[in-house]
């Protein structure tokens, strides 16, 4: 925990220089949040299938709803449900991609990432089941030390969606910690991406990055955590 602990406190910053990574097509989504009467746009979000039901899940951080958006305050999951409820995705591979959705799921054990982890960090919204065509799905177990996960995003000043490979240096039940093969990195954004294996399984949501020494690191709420969340917030009794 004291080495993420050290790493968060230094916080990606803007490179214009972009790491090598390979483009793909995945349903992942720049969204933009709407009260009504207004609206923003920020971060990441894509598409799963639930595990506990047939309906397709927005996955996204919490922490968008905040400062980290220019909101004023950060708010509560049950406030994001209050205030903002809809939001729209714009395919980050195919501009003519879109999902929509006005159901904001509120997830009760929901908290932004801090010093002690990232495993709350997150927020729902309901898909139609058929949204889109290839969902992604969550892992049933989580990577190990070693092992080879990619980051999914497009980073800042760029047009394409890139798998960005990376090895996993931490894993536990609040964070997972990973490495990334690349000397410079603009992931500035990525918030809310999904961490993948080597078999395209959601492993992860990014929420964070740091750097130390030159070596780029990312931080996300692991997919064991973000399952125990959603059938907390979805499964009905």
């Amino acid at each position: 925990m004291r080495f993420i602990l050290m790493l968060a406190l230094v916080l990606v910053t803007a490179v214009h220089v972009f790491a090598e990574g390979i483009k793909v097509s995945a349903p992942v989504f720049k969204p933009t949040f709407m009260t009504g009467y207004e609206s923003f746009s920020g971060g990441t979000s894509f598409v799963a299938k639930n595990p506990h039901g047939d309906e397709l899940l927005l996955v996204t951080a919490l922490h968008l709803f905040g400062p980290a958006c220019g909101l004023r305050e950060q708010l509560t999951s049950s406030e994001v449900c209050e205030v903002f409820h809809a939001v729209t995705g714009i395919g980050m591979d195919d501009y003519s991609r879109f999902v929509t959705s006005t159901s904001p799921i509120f997830v009760k054990s929901a908290n932004v990432s801090d010093d002690d982890g990232c495993a709350g960090d997150l927020a729902l919204y309901r898909l139609s089941p058929d949204a889109v065509a290839k969902p992604l799905v969550f892992s049933p177990t989580m990577p190990k030390v070693g092992d080879t996960v990619y980051l999914v995003g497009r980073q800042r000043g760029s047009e394409k969606l890139e798998r960005l490979k990376a090895s996993v240096v931490e894993v536990d039940e609040d964070n997972l910690v990973y490495k990334f093969e690349v000397d410079e990195l603009n992931a500035a954004g990525t918030s809310g991406a999904p961490v993948l294996n080597e078999k395209d399984e959601v492993v992860g949501m990014n929420t964070s990055g740091g750097e130390q020494d030159g070596v780029h690191f990312g931080f996300a709420n692991p997919a064991s955590a973000i399952l125990k969340l959603i059938k907390e917030s979805t499964q009905k009794d």
